[in-house]
């Protein structure tokens, strides 16, 4: 069975070179141009070790290590340096690399460090013979178990009668009136709600206790759709088809701004930031550069695309009623979906979902009556919540 061991290089002649350096190692050498590249050959196939050339790589070496940990966290990666440079080379090490080789790359200097790579197999351990248990030790585990079931039973009991004897608490709110009509996006800071408005071309922020408005920052031209925090950063898409990076002051100044047309969701995993492109429904992962690289694009899985949200490990779409689970890895696929009640009617359209750590908030909008009983258009937001077992059906 022949030993794979993909190519990541930028140039050509690069990764031809290595490429022959391995077939004549023995080793089946597979080329990957883009990081893209190598992240569907490592869906497809099951590499020994993976070699990055580290000059003429579309992104930083740094970041494409984490992105493979991260789809094979025990794959040796061996990196190619575009010079002898001892300090990189440590860095490299340090964030988890298996091995750095100084040019030039011949067979002499890849054939022990490919060697070792190929046999390495993660983390083993010796195996021993254990002498077998004597019958004291069955009597007392036996003893201790009985313990355990005696003081666990009670501890039931307790916790049972303390329920039937305690005051059930009031419910919270489930859902809040907002001061505008035309909600577009919502996001949680830790600290607080932002909720753009397309009509009043505004973003609102608002305190979690009563939903009560703390600022609200103007952009007189620019309609926002949809927001999201990353890097110390508000990312706001806008109707105009750019997604802005602002600074976090009073005025949220614009820092620069990327033409990704058609987005109507944003989110950021801790690494990333993903766009949703309700146009052509396409699920795009963005690298935080100064072009905002696209790595990589996926098929929208759902019907009807309005807004993302994820938490570092999981994606989530609002799409039509539903929310529906995402694979961050191979985001193509749905791994659950939960109905939401309050859009099972035509009186609500949602325009935005966030997550803050324990439930689900979207905001959206509809018809209301006012003070005379007249209808109108209201903003509102919701919470979601939600039992514990569809909880762990969407995080699990």
């Amino acid at each position: 069975m022949p030993i794979l061991i993909p190519v990541l290089a930028g140039d050509e002649k690069k990764r031809q070179g290595l490429l022959d350096v391995l077939g004549v190692l023995h080793y089946e050498g597979v080329p990957a141009k883009h990081l893209s590249d190598l992240v569907s050959l490592l869906g497809q196939m099951m590499p020994r070790a993976v070699l990055v050339v580290e000059e003429d790589l579309e992104v930083p070496g740094e970041l494409v290590l984490k992105e493979i940990q991260r789809i094979a966290p025990l794959l040796p990666v061996i990196f190619c340096l575009k010079e002898r440079n001892a300090s990189r080379a440590v860095e490299y090490m340090r964030l988890g690399a298996f091995e750095c080789v100084a040019p030039p790359w011949t067979e002499e200097s890849l054939q022990a460090c490919l060697h070792k790579a190929v046999r390495f197999d993660g983390t083993t351990l010796e195996p021993f013979s254990a002498p077998p248990p004597s019958r004291k030790f069955y009597w007392g585990l036996i003893l201790f178990l009985a313990t355990l079931l005696s003081f666990g039973l009670g501890a039931g009991v307790w916790r049972w009668w303390a329920q039937r004897i305690s005051t059930q608490p009031v419910e919270q709110n489930k859902e809040w009136d907002l001061p505008y009509t035309h909600p577009s996006g919502i996001v949680w800071d830790g600290k607080f709600f932002w909720i753009g408005d397309w009509f009043s071309q505004s973003v609102y922020v608002h305190s979690p206790k009563g939903f009560e408005v703390k600022q609200v920052v103007h952009f007189p031209s620019d309609v926002p759709v949809a927001l999201t925090f990353a890097e110390g950063a508000l990312w706001m898409a806008t109707a105009s088809g750019f997604v802005q990076k602002h600074l976090m002051d009073n005025q949220i100044k614009v820092l620069s701004r990327f033409k990704v047309p058609g987005t109507i969701g944003l989110c950021y995993d801790g690494l990333y930031l993903w766009s949703l492109d309700g146009v052509r429904k396409v699920l795009i992962k963005h690298i935080l550069d100064e072009q905002l690289t696209s790595v990589q694009s996926y098929d929208y899985p759902g019907l009807s695309p309005i807004s993302l949200a994820c938490d570092g490990k999981t994606l989530w779409s609002l799409d039509g009623g539903k929310i529906l689970k995402l694979d961050i890895d191979r985001p193509s696929s749905i791994l659950s979906s939960q109905i939401l009640p309050v859009y099972q009617s035509e009186k609500w359209k949602a325009s935005g979902l966030t997550w803050d750590g324990t439930q689900f908030w979207t905001v959206a909008e509809g018809q209301g009556r006012d003070s005379g009983k007249r209808e109108k258009t209201v903003g509102k937001v919701f919470r979601h919540p939600m039992e514990k077992n569809e909880i762990k059906g969407l995080r699990d």
